[in-house]
């Protein structure tokens, strides 16, 4: 990277006047080997529901990251790096935090697949898709799912060829009921991914159709199986779909939300609900709520999907009093898939059937990984390493890509991101203690763990796909 020099800059007590400071130690100017300028700037990610709390957790942390001294005279200087007499302080040196103290900010949720549209500028077949900032586009997108190679949501087809996916969480997907059936499905080996399949393409009409479950036809346990649909632009319902044509039988086109008995909350897939929250599809049946065994209506008849992180953590998104003051509460309950009941602990050893890695998404351009030479070429972090740390001791994480303006911004918080271990990390100056803890808080804190070593881009803590 080219070295960016610039005269130092300091606000004068009086008048708000700027001397310029030329220090004999060191030559002034942003950390070398980063995307960092010396100038704040506003970068905005956007896409998937499931990862929004865990990233908002994640930008807070690294936007109060340590970094420079700035200007604060009111002005066009206000915010922007000072270097200090002593240009090689660790303070105005530091690149392992925000040095440019750039803001991350994480847009509302519309989807995995719009949030990557949105970063490609890319409309296809689904129309314009306005989103953030006066393009039309945000910065780097969340996704829930991995890339599309084909199909996908760029120019090509192929998502890999102008975007890196840096995975730096997992979760699992589950399979709910609700009361009665919940518990049913909770308790036994109830489910195979076949049944999954026929019980979405309406081949399983009925829950005695279940072999498993060894409900009698037309009993007091039987009744219709309603399947509710999900929004087509999420990861979830992407890497649902691919774990149902892999292991359930469903075709390479096949979708859950392209059959006659799909439920949603209009006559449409269009009015398809977000996942990881029941609340909408009771608010929407509402006073149509039914206690008989045989309704479509009977919540004790819907099956649903969703993340097993945002369901198990945030209560209130799988447990929900309708009506509100009746005190009639629906719970939301995972089902066992081939026996195997989802958990963090299984979701972090890789062992529950529906695992899936939840990813921070750049443009190429912005944040690369080295050693990437095109689409689908391995990341390689050990083979080459980045700039040395500021202890001397070590290296950085190599992440390549801008290094000025919003595309360095993303750039460092990329590397901050998927930076492995506490030596490559700085102190959170409000609690002490290292980032790379502090990291996996805020993963754990939204219902999530970190990737599995055994799935992660060897010298990072993500699982990288470029």
């Amino acid at each position: 990277m080219k070295k960016i020099h610039k005269l130092a800059i300091v606000a004068a007590a009086a008048g708000g006047l700027l001397l310029s400071v030329t220090p004999a130690s060191a030559t002034p100017g942003p950390p070398s080997g980063y995307g960092f300028d010396g100038k704040a700037d506003l970068v905005v990610a956007g896409g998937s529901d499931t990862t929004y709390r865990a990233m908002v957790g994640l930008t807070d942390l690294y936007n109060s990251s340590p970094g420079c001294t700035v200007s604060t005279a009111v002005g066009p200087d206000l915010n922007k790096c000072v270097y200090s007499a002593n240009a090689g302080d660790p303070e105005d040196k530091n690149s392992q935090g925000n040095y440019d103290r750039d803001t991350v900010a994480q847009a509302n949720p519309t989807g995995s697949g719009a949030g990557v549209a949105s970063m490609n500028g890319f409309t296809g077949t689904a129309g314009s898709i306005a989103y953030a900032g006066s393009s039309g586009n945000v910065d780097f997108a969340r996704s829930s799912g991995g890339p599309k190679t084909t199909g996908g949501n760029n120019s090509t087809g192929n998502e890999l060829d102008s975007d890196t996916f840096w995975g730096y969480s997992q979760d699992g997907i589950e399979v709910m009921g609700f009361e009665a059936r919940g518990t049913q499905l909770n308790s036994a080996a109830a489910l195979t991914p076949s049944d999954l399949y026929k019980i979405w393409n309406c081949d399983y009409t009925r829950w005695s159709d279940v072999p498993t479950l060894g409900i009698t036809l037309n009993s007091a346990t039987d009744g219709p199986i309603v399947p509710w649909g999900l929004n087509s632009s999420s990861g979830t319902y992407g890497t649902f779909n691919t774990y149902l044509r892999t292991n359930g039988g469903a075709g390479a086109t096949w979708t859950v939300n392209g059959q006659g008995c799909d439920r949603f909350l209009g006559t449409g897939s269009s009015t398809a609900p977000f996942e990881n929250d029941i609340k909408p599809l009771f608010n929407n049946v509402g006073a149509g709520i039914s206690t008989d065994a045989n309704s479509t209506n009977n919540p004790n008849n819907w099956i649903w999907f969703g993340s097993y992180g945002e369901l198990s953590t945030f209560n209130y998104k799988s447990n929900y009093q309708y009506p509100i003051g009746t005190g009639n509460t629906w719970n939301a309950t995972p089902a066992a898939i081939n026996g195997v009941l989802p958990s963090s602990s299984r979701i972090l050893a890789n062992t529950y059937p529906i695992g899936r890695t939840l990813y921070h998404v750049t443009k190429n351009t912005d944040a690369d990984c080295p050693g990437s030479t095109g689409s689908g070429v391995a990341c390689n972090f050990t083979a080459n390493p980045g700039p040395t740390l500021p202890s001397g001791t070590g290296t950085d994480l190599n992440v390549t890509g801008a290094s000025t303006g919003k595309g360095g911004a993303v750039r460092e918080f990329t590397r901050w991101l998927c930076r492995s271990g506490t030596a490559a990390q700085s102190i959170d100056p409000y609690t002490g203690k290292n980032y790379s803890g502090e990291i996996t808080g805020a993963i754990n804190s939204a219902g999530f763990t970190v990737v599995p070593a055994a799935l992660r881009t060897a010298g990072s803590a993500c699982a990288v796909k470029s």
